[in-house]
């Protein structure tokens, strides 16, 4: 049968403890890169999506004969006639 001392035991139950802190500590951070790059592709197929509704009133406002200006930070739809 092993013997072990206390000193034994110690160091054993540090080793062990620092090996769980340190495999949480790599768990929660795999975590959160998954967490930002699902946030990432969430917002860039948001601003695609924005990207094409303006796209798109921009053509049936020109189309319907008005142009879109911009001055001063103010945008304006003037008719163009």
């Amino acid at each position: 049968m092993f013997r072990f001392t206390i000193r034994e035991l110690v160091l054993l139950t540090l080793v062990v403890a620092m090996g769980v802190g340190w495999w949480m500590y790599r768990q929660r951070l795999d975590a959160a890169l998954v967490d930002s790059r699902h946030g990432q592709a969430v917002a860039e197929r948001h601003l695609d999506e924005y990207r094409r509704a303006y796209i798109e009133l921009h053509r049936a406002v020109e189309r319907d004969g008005f142009t879109i200006t911009s001055s001063n930070g103010r945008i304006a739809i003037v008719d163009a006639k």
